[in-house]
């Protein structure tokens, strides 16, 4: 029986080719914003929070200066992912209200959605760490 099997192209590949060629990257951008879901958010503060506790580690950490100099790096490199993603739902914020709205009154988006102020409280606490606070005076 294994003749008699039709085989289907795989993940629509003819129609998926024209579909993408016709798309410009800037709305593959605004469809990629408009889709992110608040869980996101979460993501972010776990790894701003994350970086902090690399932060402290490095500051209290009694060992070779290259392992503070490594935890550091790690601080910086998960500081940087957390911003662009709260970056990201802020773009989502701005470009589709409406979306954001619905996800508000969502139970689970209203239960995630705090992770935006608590991810903004731990990058601010991180700028004032590092002295960016006096960047504008």
């Amino acid at each position: 029986m294994k003749g008699t099997a039709e085989k289907a192209p795989l993940l629509g590949q003819q129609s998926a080719g024209k579909k993408f060629n016709s798309i410009k990257p800037s709305q593959m951008l605004r469809r990629l914003i408009a889709r992110l879901p608040t869980s996101v958010l979460c993501l972010a503060l776990g790894i701003c929070g994350l970086g902090i506790t690399w932060q402290t580690a490095a500051e209290y950490l009694i060992a070779a200066q290259f392992i503070k100099d490594t935890a550091d790096v790690f601080s910086l490199i998960s500081f940087n992912i957390g911003v662009s993603i709260l970056l990201l739902y802020s773009m989502k914020l701005i470009l589709f209200p409406s979306l954001v709205l619905e996800d508000m009154l969502s139970t689970q988006g209203n239960a995630e959605l705090p992770c935006l102020d608590m991810a903004m409280m731990m990058i601010a606490w991180w700028l004032r760490i590092h002295g960016y606070h006096s960047l504008g005076r």
